[in-house]
């Protein structure tokens, strides 16, 4: 069988896996993107920070965004600390409109932008075993839309989320921060609201935002043993803490139909080693962000401007990128350090389990367990 071989091999083709691709492909390094999706239909919700904006102006998206349509989004209303909402920019700090997009559609405008620059992209392709060291570097075995090909790659960049997978877990063990999930309504807008709303409940706080198409979405986030335990039907336990809202409970519609809600995680993870010989992590499969900061999204561009820039002298020359990794671990303690802030900011139920877990400010140092949950 034929191998072909690259410099470089992309598992993952979210934000962060096709950002990385085209700076990598435009710095001369022959590219191999790999997403097991094939980027159809529609997915979840999300509202962008203004941060996004400086990014796709460099990799020369952000036109292509605007064509299709997104909502601005201007800001947001917290209700957060207290019953009075307030009107802000974004969460930690950043000023701005930001964009309410749908993901999928979103990723895949970034894999085509990877794919005019030069990268190989293959979608539908799923690794089927842990990649093997060998003397051109890696040594992928991929079943790509039903058939099995094998590449070769000098260099592997792990881009596979929040989740990762399983056939990369050898790389490196992850920390686990805590249980955090999203318990997911997307239907039709109940109204014209152009800001996103965030509200906070005893267990936990409700997300909602108008999305494109005339479609909107509402979220708990909970921790899921909370939500396991809290009732033997799911629905009637996200209605009940949706009544406890004040303002979210009207960004649902009337009719909606709550026996469909979707359960993600949204667990903040932190790879204990990102970097080795041969290979990194690159966006949320290096960290995850806290959906409330809503900076995931700019983390995982960010990280990959970050990677390239080391990349054009030294990510061919086989040398560990250092300079990657004291940037990612610093972005860590700062994010850290943020979300505590944020969360301490809500002290109405100091008997709640979920909120007495945010109450401690969580640190990563050497020797942690992997899968230990520190909140």
């Amino acid at each position: 069988m034929r191998r072909r071989a690259f410099d470089i091999g992309v598992i993952g083709g979210g934000p962060a896996g096709t950002t990385a691709a085209t700076l990598l492909a435009r710095i001369g390094a022959s590219v191999l993107l790999l997403e097991a999706s094939d980027y159809r239909g529609s997915s979840l919700g999300q509202t962008l920070s203004p941060l996004i904006d400086q990014h796709l102006t460099r990799l020369d998206l952000r036109r292509h965004l605007v064509r299709q349509g997104y909502i601005p989004a201007p800001g947001i209303v917290s209700v957060w600390g207290s019953r009075e909402p307030r009107v802000k920019d974004f969460l930690l700090g950043v000023d701005g409109s930001g964009w309410q997009v749908d993901r999928t559609a979103f990723d895949r405008m970034l894999a085509s932008g990877a794919a005019r620059a030069g990268a190989t992209v293959r979608v539908g392709s799923r690794v089927l075993r842990a990649p093997r060291r060998s003397r051109e570097g890696w040594a992928l075995e991929l079943a790509c839309q039903g058939k099995r090909c094998e590449y070769d790659c000098r260099f592997l960049i792990d881009a596979t989320g929040r989740s990762g997978a399983s056939c990369l877990a050898p790389l490196s063990s992850r920390v686990v921060l805590d249980r955090l999930i999203g318990v997911i309504w997307t239907g039709g807008q109940s109204g014209d609201w152009p800001y996103t709303l965030i509200e906070s409940v005893d267990d936990g706080w409700f997300y909602a935002a108008n999305l494109p198409g005339g479609r909107a979405t509402v979220a708990y986030m909970t921790d899921s043993d909370l939500y396991r335990g809290g009732s033997r039907h799911r629905s009637e336990l996200w209605r009940r803490q949706l009544n406890k809202t004040t303002y979210t409970r009207g960004r649902l519609p009337r009719n909606a139909d709550l026996s469909k809600l979707r359960i993600v995680s949204a667990a903040s993870t932190i790879r204990l080693n990102p970097v080795g010989h041969g290979w990194c992590a690159l966006g949320d499969a290096a960290m995850s962000h806290d959906p409330l900061s809503g900076l995931g999204v700019h983390h995982a561009l960010e990280s990959a401007f970050q990677l390239a820039a080391y990349a054009s002298q030294h990510l061919l020359d086989d040398k560990p990128p250092g300079a990657y990794r004291d940037w990612l671990m610093n972005t860590i303690d700062r994010y850290l350090v943020a979300r505590h802030r944020y969360y301490a900011m809500e002290r109405r139920w100091g008997s709640s389990t979920f909120w007495q877990r945010r109450m401690t400010l969580t640190t990563i140092r050497p020797g942690m367990r992997p899968g230990l949950h520190r909140d």
